[in-house]
């Protein structure tokens, strides 16, 4: 989750092909995620120098984690998390050095945790659920004398709508509610958290939340820029190149297109933007005499970073490209009004985004992040 008013502070995350984290980079630090048969087995974890802090290392025993040290810079054993499981697979205790957790259930319900601190029991947690719901979390200690509580409230559709968390003395220490823009198939995949103020009870959002979805249905969508080979014929004046394909005017920098201007290829295909050493480079638009426009960031003549596409036959597409190809984060929008979010690989759409049928969309206007990051 990130607070999306907050864009100075950022985090980057990297994923393999099969989805799986593979670096996170913070303003401070840097974790890489090692796997070996789809497990995590290793996160190593360095400063932005790459000078290393330490290590988190995992071991499983039949698909169940057991097993989770973390190893200083100097190669030390910081400490050792134990897990233990019941029969039914459910995590039945956690050890470390110091800590020792206890987890007892209700059927497939956790309804009580017990913290032990070396010998001492000092802190007792219980759940409380409604149709198998969770709706309260109490905290106890180890005498049994009562804590601070948090009350659930939910909506219609089961999701959390209002987080309350009281004092010992009954309190209210901080009050949440959640709006879920967006949902599908009875999971929600983005959801806004609002601090509610108790004294004028204003909302004020205070976090956005993404959850990954898996769809599993592929599509192949084409979007590669072909551009011919220039070969400069001569200069006729200091605005305008005419070259073998088509007639350049804007800046010119060394007999070569550089800066701004205009290319109208000789096939009827029209780019206006910046240009860098007789190449397509930086922001423009490009207009192919078949009706599809290009528009965003270009390098080496494709596409490269943030932009859209517009087909002849109303087909759309805002996100990141790569090579001329649609990759990474974007929207593709059909002109029957379907509609896909999520992740792009080389002009296909992946397994981590959502499909959408246009009855179930509430507007078929490209969605507000599109507007807002890319204005096509």
């Amino acid at each position: 989750s990130d607070k999306e008013d907050k864009k100075k502070k950022t985090l980057e995350v990297i994923y393999n092909d099969s989805g799986n984290i593979l670096k996170k980079i913070h303003s401070d630090k840097i974790e890489e995620y090692v796997y070996y048969n789809n497990e995590l087995i290793c996160i190593v974890v360095t400063n932005l120098n790459s000078d290393p802090l330490y290590k988190i290392d995992y071991e499983y025993n039949e698909g169940l984690l057991t097993k989770e040290t973390r190893v200083s810079s100097r190669g030390s054993i910081d400490d050792t998390i134990t897990y233990h499981y019941n029969v039914d697979g459910y995590l039945s205790k956690k050890t470390s050095k110091t800590m020792s957790y206890e987890y007892i259930y209700n059927n497939s319900l956790l309804i009580e945790e017990r913290w032990h601190s070396d010998t001492s029991l000092n802190q007792i947690i219980k759940y409380t659920y409604q149709d198998e719901r969770l709706t309260g979390i109490t905290h106890y200690s180890g005498e049994g004398v009562q804590g601070r509580r948090m009350e659930y409230k939910r909506e219609r559709l089961g999701f959390i709508s209002e987080e309350i968390t009281y004092s010992a003395s009954n309190m209210v220490i901080s009050h949440f509610k959640f709006e879920y823009i967006t949902t599908f198939k009875g999971n929600w995949l983005k959801r806004i958290k609002y601090t509610l103020h108790s004294q004028n009870k204003k909302k004020e959002a205070s976090e956005v939340e993404y959850r990954d979805f898996k769809f599993f249905e592929t599509e192949t969508v084409e979007s590669k820029i072909e551009i011919p080979a220039q070969s400069i014929q001569e200069e006729s004046k200091t605005n305008e190149l005419i070259f073998d394909n088509g007639i350049y005017k804007g800046e010119i920098v060394n007999g070569e297109m550089h800066g701004e201007g205009d290319f109208i290829f000789n096939t009827g295909t029209r780019y206006i933007g910046s240009f860098k050493n007789n190449i397509m480079d930086g922001k423009g638009k490009l207009t192919l005499i078949s009706g599809k426009v290009y528009e965003g960031t270009f390098k080496n003549n494709m596409l490269e970073g943030p932009g859209a596409c517009k087909w002849e036959n109303g087909d759309f597409y805002a996100g990141e490209f790569k090579n001329g190809k649609m990759h990474g984060r974007g929207c593709y929008i059909w002109s029957n009004g379907n509609r896909f979010e999520g992740i792009f690989e080389n002009n296909k759409r992946t397994e981590q985004g959502i499909l959408y049928k246009k009855s179930e969309l509430e507007s078929t206007a490209p969605p507000e992040w599109v507007n807002e990051l890319f204005k096509y």
